[in-house]
């Protein structure tokens, strides 16, 4: 079952941002192309970016049980999470539609924990389907455990959603009028820096983590000019490290480093010279906007999710970043 072929009324239910965002895609796409005239979604968290969507979402208590409509949807589509942060919440929806005998679908938005996204309690829960999002995902899926039958490959929706429906309702003048008020023409640049939480699951085991890239580019911006560097945290991440570094943080020559995560993501990358991170999925929706998108990565290559992926200029350590910031960068809106 892949995307084209859903239709009818479903429930969708989602934790991790990722997930939610693709999730929110696929209600978004299946009403707008009339394959559906309901979808009640569901999640056991709030994100700011729920209002970016029309589609209201109903978020469930921890613990609690999902409120299912009292006519049986057709079709039940999930996010995938890491157990830990989503306290197993997809999984739960799940095993509630297989006793009331609805075909389930689950997206694997990344390349990574492929069967530890459905272990519960010792446990394995598959959905009928599993989304994943190419060869390399599928294979490694069926060698991490998951059965290759139920394996279908889908192009992330949240992509299809952007290029298709997306519009910017913040534009470049507004975002920095937000960060800088009375004079949003003081920034002749706009650096972007939008990094994965690193340094929560894999502490001490990579050559670098978010923190690091940040002093990294901290120390750049010394030799740049009316630039404004805004980071984008994951929702995940934990901001002390990243905060104690823009204190520590001289400006000169006109330049600002300012934390922000109350911003439209994709409207502040639109907006933005250039996108800086590692292998997060939002690298993948700047390039899906035609943004120039750089991909800082000093460790190891066999840790780079998207090592096999055509995304970006790739640089492997703080000189070539400097290099590559501090040339013009094509303005490609």
């Amino acid at each position: 079952m892949t995307l084209d072929q859903l239709s009818g009324p479903g429930i969708i239910a989602f934790s991790d941002p990722a997930g939610a965002k693709a999730a929110l895609s696929v209600a978004a796409l299946l009403l707008h192309s009339q394959r559906t005239e309901t979808c009640s979604l569901f999640s056991n968290r709030h994100y700011s970016f729920f209002s970016d969507w029309s589609e209201p979402v109903t978020v469930v208590p921890v613990a609690a049980a999902l409120p299912w409509p009292q006519s049986t949807p057709r079709w039940v589509f999930t996010g995938t999470s890491h157990p830990d942060s989503s306290a197993g919440f997809e999984l739960d929806v799940i095993a509630e539609a297989r006793l009331q005998g609805v075909p389930t679908v689950s997206f694997i938005d990344h390349y990574s924990n492929y069967l530890l996204r459905f272990r519960r309690h010792g446990a394995i829960i598959l959905p009928d389907f599993i989304w994943v999002l190419d060869e390399k995902a599928r294979s490694e899926a069926i060698a991490d455990g998951l059965p290759a039958q139920r394996l279908v490959i889908q192009a992330n929706p949240y992509l299809d959603y952007i290029r298709t429906l997306w519009s910017p309702r913040l534009h470049r003048a507004d975002i920095l009028e937000i960060i800088h008020p009375h004079d949003n023409h003081a920034f002749r640049n706009l650096w972007l820096y939008a990094p994965d939480p690193i340094s929560l699951r894999n502490s001490g085991e990579w050559a670098f983590d978010e923190v690091a890239a940040l002093h990294d580019l901290i120390d750049i911006l010394k030799d740049a000019s009316h630039t404004l560097l805004l980071v984008r945290p994951h929702p995940l991440q934990h901001l002390e490290k990243l905060e104690s570094l823009i204190r520590a943080y001289r400006p000169e020559r006109g330049n600002l480093v300012t934390i922000r995560s109350d911003l439209p993501g994709l409207d502040t990358a639109s907006a933005a010279d250039c996108i800086i991170g590692f292998h997060s999925n939002f690298l993948l929706e700047a390039a899906a906007l035609k943004r120039p998108v750089i991909r800082y990565f000093p460790a190891s290559p066999e840790r780079d999710a998207f090592k096999h992926l055509n995304i970006g200029t790739l640089v492997h350590n703080a000189n070539s970043l400097r290099s590559r910031l501090l040339q013009p960068i094509t303005d490609i809106r």
